[in-house]
Order: C-alpha cells, then sequence, then structure tokens
C-alpha cells in the first residue's frame, strides 16, 4: 500500500473507528455447564498449541532451529490446560456452573 492510500485510508469515516488505539472483541461471555465450559476453553487452548507447534515445526525445518517463543508458549498453554481441566472436572463434582469472559484487547501501535 502506497503511503498516499494510507491516508485516504485514515480520512475514510468508515476506518475512523479503527484509528484509536486500542480494541476489545468478546470471544466467550456467559455462564456455562462444566461439560460447555470444557469444550469451549479446551478447543481455544488446542487450537492455540496447535498453532504454536507447527510454528515451531515450521521454524525447525526452515532454519534448523526450535522457535523459542512458540516453545514457552507451548509450556504455559499445557500448563493453562491442565488448570482449566481441574477446575472444569471440580465444578462437576461440586455441581456447580462456570462463569467465562473472554476478551481479546488489540492495540495499534
Amino acid at each position: 500500500m502506497k503511503f498516499s492510500s494510507l491516508a485516504k485510508v485514515d480520512e475514510n469515516p468508515i476506518h475512523k473507528d479503527m484509528v484509536k488505539s486500542k480494541h476489545e472483541l468478546s470471544l466467550i461471555k456467559g455462564d456455562f455447564t462444566p461439560s460447555d465450559a470444557r469444550e469451549r476453553v479446551i478447543q481455544l487452548i488446542m487450537d492455540n498449541l496447535n498453532y504454536h507447534s507447527l510454528r515451531n515445526l515450521s521454524s525447525r525445518e526452515r532454519y534448523g532451529q526450535s522457535d523459542l517463543n512458540s516453545e514457552e508458549k507451548i509450556e504455559e498453554l499445557q500448563m493453562s490446560k491442565k488448570q482449566a481441566l481441574d477446575l472444569f472436572d471440580y465444578a462437576e463434582v461440586s455441581g456447580r456452573r462456570l462463569r467465562i469472559e473472554s476478551t481479546i484487547k488489540i492495540s495499534l501501535v
């Protein structure tokens, strides 16, 4: 995109909202049974694990070395998955529901 095109994008009224520095997107919001919560949260974690696993594999094949950022993220996600599963199990045996609010915050830098 040319610089003159960028100026036109910022002037376009449709894009005015995009210029603000922070955006929030709601992914999950509500009260869930333990099994529904498990399905939704574990799927998000697994999608992220798959992304970082593929990124790490690609790095090893292309550059002969692991992607350290992805390796760290894989460890964090595996710990988060275990914590989430423990929480869902506890909610199940105690007959409780779970309230989930998941928001992605995006900032233009």
